[in-house]
């Protein structure tokens, strides 16, 4: 076809029959129209594949960044309960629990970006709890539960932590004569599952209500995705590490207050 094409000279040109604007028009839209379905194939696989790497990287920033919110907030905490504690007293004891707090930082910042192991996060959490014994005594025990079978389970680190923080700092260390805070791991129905108890003062009916709509909506509003430290913050970066397919409820009944965790059983590591 090329071979046999002419190329008009500038005479050819002039002697060329007038189009009307309507006909340029019509030509124009019907070559536009044979543009389109060619567009229309390449640009949605160009968009979703554009999508993909976006939605990863955001995923990715969102995890990491909620994993930073509390880094700072278990640091501020526990800095400034040594600092009672060292003020107090004079001060061996200040240097064992900032031996422990060290152990507790290098774990939490070398845990920043990668995943661990539920035997990871009990292990990190007795150290944890060294730190609250000091302070509180005996007031407070703590009690152990563990399927160890469950202990290669992945996940995103300090998860126990701000759970068992929220149990001591709003459940037994309000209650008069203390109490017991217990940590379950066991398997059922395929699953692996966590329970955080505490037998403090509980949750009144309503806050429990509210806490536990607020988690069932947390996906449904964007706006306000960075407003919890505790719980909420355990939720998002489970919810994100395995993709939604994670559980995760509060309880009180009868004193006892309870938070419940659901997820997969086997060693399926994140996939970003």
């Amino acid at each position: 076809m090329l071979k046999n094409a002419k190329v008009n000279t500038h005479n050819e040109a002039e002697n060329a029959p007038e189009v009307s604007c309507d006909e340029e028009c019509g030509s124009a839209a019907r070559a536009a129209e044979h543009g389109d379905c060619f567009i229309t194939r390449v640009q949605p696989m160009e968009d979703e594949t554009e999508n993909l790497h976006i939605n990863r990287a955001l995923h990715s920033r969102e995890l990491m960044f909620l994993q930073s919110r509390v880094n700072m907030h278990f640091l501020f905490n526990t800095l400034k309960m040594i600092q009672k504690t060292a003020y107090a007293e004079q001060a061996s004891d200040s240097a064992r629990l900032l031996v422990i707090t060290a152990e507790l930082l290098r774990y939490n910042l070398d845990t920043l970006s990668v995943p661990v192991t539920l035997a990871d996060e009990i292990e990190s959490i007795k150290n944890y709890i060294m730190i609250q014994t000091n302070r509180y005594g005996r007031k407070i025990s703590f009690r152990f539960e563990i399927d160890e079978t469950c202990l290669t389970r992945e996940l995103p680190s300090m998860i126990l932590q701000p759970i068992v923080e929220n149990a001591v700092v709003h459940g037994v260390s309000k209650a008069f004569s203390g109490g017991t805070i217990t940590i379950r791991i066991y398997k059922r129905a395929g699953r692996c599952c966590l329970e955080i108890e505490n037998d403090g003062v509980g949750i009144e009916p309503e806050k429990l209500e509210e806490i536990n709509k607020d988690i069932g909506q947390m996906f449904q509003r964007p706006d306000e995705k960075y407003s919890g430290i505790g719980v909420r913050n355990v939720y998002q970066r489970l919810w994100l590490f395995f993709n939604g397919d994670v559980s995760f409820s509060l309880d009180c009944q009868e004193g006892r207050t309870i938070v419940y965790i659901d997820m997969p059983e086997g060693d399926l590591l994140n996939t970003q």
